[in-house]
């Protein structure tokens, strides 16, 4: 039996969702933000995720726009500002989504 290779680069789906993540990822709230952009359901978005990244498109463009935060931050930026310019407005999910993420409050990034 062939075992097919399971790359996220052989779905079109995926790659046109990375793309749009990567240009967009300050403005996306929601899955479905994405999946409208793409003209696709969001249950096959998330399928497609799943199966090819095994993260939810929600926690990807989470984890985008805290890496992005943190840079701000190593920058000189302080947290209230980074985490309006990531995308995230309310700042104690903000918080509570960086600590989760890197196992530091964001004031403690330097």
């Amino acid at each position: 039996s062939t075992h097919e290779q399971v790359s996220p680069e052989s779905n079109p789906i995926i790659t046109k969702a990375l793309d749009y993540i990567e240009n967009n990822f300050t403005t996306i709230h929601t899955i479905d933000d994405i999946a409208n952009a793409l003209y696709i359901s969001k249950t096959y978005l998330f399928y497609c995720f799943k199966k090819y990244l095994s993260i939810s498109p929600i926690r990807y463009v989470q984890a985008k726009k805290l890496m992005y935060a943190r840079q701000l931050i190593k920058e000189g930026a302080k947290p209230t500002e980074a985490n309006e310019k990531c995308g995230i407005p309310e700042y104690t999910t903000f918080f509570r989504l960086y600590k989760k993420q890197f196992g530091f409050p964001p004031s403690k990034n330097k």
